[in-house]
């Protein structure tokens, strides 16, 4: 203590007090020499005399030094002031005293009080916030918590105090399942406010999840050094449960206005069938009904890609993916969506520009559909430009892509261009600008980019046009030539399995055509049955065709898994008219080696077929 304290001087045999300084006198508001030669004990309230004496006394028989511990004393009005007090005994050979140095705790005392209530009112203010409220030292552990936090988390602040942050609050990636990153690391790295990902999942003590949004700061001293770090959180499993009701009532909404225009386009194509079929059987020359006939099989491949992409929307299938040239999809959707258009196209394709690993008709359809907005929105003429290059991105990337390699598309047009307030809703479901929409949309191609594992995204100034932009991944493998594919001719006996008979006969013809001996079932049961006789004397099929789905038997993944169990090398090929069946995106993980998506042509059938013969798996 220092010589600003009270300090009194008693004589250990007597008690009397001997001598005192001013700030004593000060303290108690006596005079000072009228303090001399009183005892001690009334320098205390008259109540306590007695209890101060007797620590005297056993102070003086003990001849310690005493550490400072609070006290009370009392001034010359009866005023109790708390005090520290720290004593030792001094011995003298004529006699012994005792200094006692004591200060005021009136101060301090004021302060710990006002300390104390504004405690209680910001734990009162932290109890009554709706959101879950955590504070972590530096090191991450647990300081504080409030109930609501206490609710989310399902460890009460008893158990949680001084436990890692990690324990307690133990974060997941909705999609991935996997940890996340401690968010307190992260704010006491950079030292700034940081927020979580709208995914992710809290998983309370007894195992039950949620839903949250946070955001974690640090806590800083008035040194502006972090001290620690403060977790707000709130619970939002109910707002993505409406979430998710919103966007599915918003899809079936968005289902109606793509069926109608699927529809229109659909019974147009039906038209030129049945139209360029009815040509042909009234032509005279062989010639002329060829071509009418090539014209009906254009027109059908049209609505096989018209009813993937409307089965792709609605049920979100997979899209089947293998090489493709990204090069000829352009040219090609270009071609078809933008003939007889007053429009200049320009392109600027690179060169050894890479094929991306994706699904051709559902990219080609993308890419009409952006085309054909560009050309609307150009209704007196203009130029579209067609950018394509090979891109690496890499973890820094802004983009909500994996690091590797992509080709990045970009489509500019010099149309009207789309105002601020509708360019971040051109993606939405339920959104249109146009008062006829028909077709699939930029719903739909946004979809599809999203499920091929790339992305899409729109730039767009008013009166100076728009560019829509699509990353794809790429691939390494080669691409198949498509130009028109020369007939596969074969040998060996093939069993085709399919319910339909209009389809079981033009099979049966296009196999035989190339050269194959044919047997045809309607359902799996018979397969297995005609393939096991085959088997048993020493005639096995060379391979099966198996169409996916039988209505009212066994179809093709099951049919296959019991073929495999008859014969391991059994080579089998599935096809479908379910473009959005998962077996198809994936077929090899179910035992086939050949993949025909219904409907296909004649080359496609022989050239998968071929390929499957020689393959020696």
């Amino acid at each position: 203590m220092l010589a600003r304290d009270a300090m009194v001087i008693a004589d250990a045999d007597t008690g009397l007090i001997v001598d005192l300084n001013d700030q004593a006198a000060k303290l108690l508001g006596q005079d000072r020499e009228a303090l001399k030669g009183k005892h001690h004990t009334c320098l205390h309230p008259p109540e306590m005399a007695q209890t101060y004496s007797q620590m005297f006394q056993e102070h003086v028989s003990k001849g310690e030094i005493i550490e400072p511990r609070e006290i009370w004393l009392a001034q010359k009005d009866g005023t109790i002031i708390p005090v520290e007090v720290a004593s030792r005994v001094i011995t003298y050979p004529e006699r012994t005293l005792i200094l006692g140095i004591f200060r005021d705790l009136r101060g301090r005392k004021k302060i710990e009080k006002e300390i104390q209530e504004l405690t209680e009112h910001l734990w009162v203010t932290l109890k009554s916030i709706g959101d879950g409220v955590i504070s972590t030292d530096c090191e991450g552990l647990i300081t504080l918590m409030n109930p609501v936090a206490e609710h989310l988390t399902g460890w009460t602040f008893s158990q949680a105090q001084g436990l890692p942050l990690t324990q307690v609050m133990k974060l997941i990636n909705a999609k991935t399942r996997s940890p996340i990153e401690n968010p307190v690391e992260r704010v006491l790295q950079e030292g700034t406010i940081s927020g979580l990902a709208d995914h992710t999942i809290l998983v309370s003590k007894d195992g039950t999840e949620r839903f949250i949004a946070d955001n974690a700061s640090p806590i800083r001293d008035d040194h502006g050094r972090i001290k620690g770090v403060v977790i707000v959180f709130r619970d939002i499993s109910a707002m993505k449960r409406l979430e998710e009701e919103l966007a599915r009532l918003q899809k079936l909404d968005s289902l109606g206005i793509l069926a109608g225009g699927i529809a229109h386009d659909f019974n147009n194509l039906l038209t030129a069938i049945l139209g360029n079929i009815f040509l042909a059987r009234v032509k005279q020359g062989q010639r002329e009904a060829l071509n009418k006939l090539e014209e009906a099989e254009k027109a059908v491949l049209r609505a096989k890609d018209l009813t993937q992409q409307l089965l792709t929307f609605a049920t979100g299938g997979s899209p089947v993916c293998k090489a493709t040239s990204i090069h000829e999809l352009i040219t090609e959707a270009a071609s078809f969506a933008l003939v007889g258009a007053p429009v200049e196209l320009r392109y600027y394709l690179e060169d050894t520009l890479w094929n991306a690993h994706a699904d051709p008709g559902q990219i080609a359809q993308v890419l009409q559909n952006i085309l054909i907005n560009a050309r609307q929105a150009m209704p007196t003429g203009g130029t579209i430009t067609i950018r394509a290059q090979n891109v690496i991105l890499d973890e820094k990337s802004p983009l909500p892509l994996k690091a590797g390699r992509y080709i990045k598309i970009e489509i500019t047009d010099q149309g009207v261009g789309i105002p601020p307030e509708h360019l971040s809703r051109i993606f939405d479901p339920y959104f249109s600008t146009k008062q006829e929409g028909r077709g699939l949309g930029l719903t739909v191609c946004f979809s599809v980019i999203r499920r091929h594992q790339g992305h899409m995204l729109a730039h767009s100034k008013v009166g100076q046009g728009s560019t829509f932009t699509i990353y794809l991944p790429a691939t390494t493998e080669q691409a198949e030539d498509s130009q028109k594919i020369p007939l596969a001719p074969g040998h060996g006996h093939i069993l085709v399995m399919d319910d339909e008979e209009a389809v079981r006969k033009v099979m049966v013809q296009m196999l035989r055509l190339l050269g194959y001996k044919v047997t045809s079932v309607s359902k799996g049961e018979e397969a297995l049955e005609v393939y096991q006789k085959h088997l048993k004397k020493g005639k096995p099929f060379a391979a099966v065709i198996l169409d996916l789905t039988i209505p009212y038997g066994l179809g093709g993944t099951e049919t296959l898994a019991r073929l495999l169990e008859i014969d391991p090398t059994v080579k089998a090929i599935v096809t479908s008219g379910y473009s959005n069946d998962p077996v198809l995106a994936n077929y090899k993980e179910y035992g086939f080696v050949g993949l025909v998506a219904k409907p296909f042509k004649i080359e496609e059938l022989g050239r998968v077929l071929s390929k499957v013969l020689k393959s020696p798996f």
